[in-house]
């Protein structure tokens, strides 16, 4: 398991494009992402030279602005690998690093899947993709404010902050 590094975007394209065919939404974020500098963590499992997982986390804002915490979107694991446990080894090793570690998490997904990493469903904030928050949930977040949560522009195809 490694940090990803911007040498590596061709193979992350290519595991996201399989793991989420016959979606390319999530290799043009990640692409759109570090190519256009957003703070990102990301991180590559890989066994003998081969790219197995991918999670990446992206800044969650309050307030237009206003940090808040990190985006868990998107995770992918190489079709052959997956339910192998190596998307949940990566999730729950990359959750514990610096600067992940200690801040708010947010994930748009199914609960049953995150809840074993700590994650539960959240009223507030409220998230753009989910309006009934049914699948936003998240980790070490003990706020109670109303707000919209912002993504990165990449998650609508732009280039500015949601």
């Amino acid at each position: 398991m490694r940090r990803a590094v911007s040498g590596d975007i061709g193979s992350i394209e290519k595991l996201l494009d399989q793991g989420f065919a016959p979606s390319r939404f999530e290799s043009s974020l990640v692409k759109g992402l570090v190519l256009n500098g957003r703070n990102i963590h990301h991180w590559l499992l890989e066994q003998d030279r081969q790219l197995l997982a991918y999670v990446c986390y992206s800044q969650a804002y309050r307030r237009g602005t206003e940090p808040i915490g990190w985006h868990l979107a998107p995770v992918a694991v190489r079709p052959e690998w997956q339910r192998k446990g190596h998307g949940s080894e990566l999730i729950r090793h990359t959750l514990a690093q610096f600067p992940i570690s200690g801040r708010p998490v947010f994930v748009l997904g199914d609960p049953g899947y995150y809840a074993r990493f700590g994650f539960s469903r959240i009223r507030e904030p409220h998230c753009p993709y989910d309006l009934s928050n049914e699948h936003f949930m998240a980790l070490r977040y003990t706020g109670r404010e109303s707000f919209m949560i912002g993504y990165e522009r990449e998650f609508n195809g732009g280039a500015g902050v949601v």
